[in-house]
């Protein structure tokens, strides 16, 4: 009885990291290079790179980490910052989740 109730909570430990692991895939970004526009704040960037499921100050951090910028208020107009896009997958295909921005057919 001891040996059974051993294997089973194994059992249910594997196949409970296994489910995680298909469902909780890492993140991942792809790169979209943008200009800073005349009167474009941090928070309008990243509120056009969000998508509905994120808090836009997550976005903006990522956008200062990936730029290495000294904090959000660090851009000017002119400049060209990269921005990195979620990318989602939907029925195996990678579509990015930006707003404004066209998934490839």
């Amino acid at each position: 009885m001891k040996r059974f109730l051993v294997a089973f909570v194994l059992g249910v430990v594997l196949t409970s990291n296994l489910i995680d692991m298909a469902f909780l895939a890492p993140q991942v970004y792809r790169a979209q290079e943008i200009v800073v526009h005349s009167g474009d704040t941090m928070w309008d960037i990243a509120s056009r790179f969000s998508d509905e499921k994120e808090d836009v100050r997550d976005v903006i951090q990522r956008i200062v980490e990936h730029n290495k910028l000294a904090s959000s208020t660090d851009i000017r107009a002119g400049q060209r910052i990269t921005i990195p896009v979620k990318v989602e997958y939907s029925d195996h295909i990678m579509v990015a989740s930006a707003k404004g921005l066209k998934p490839a057919n």
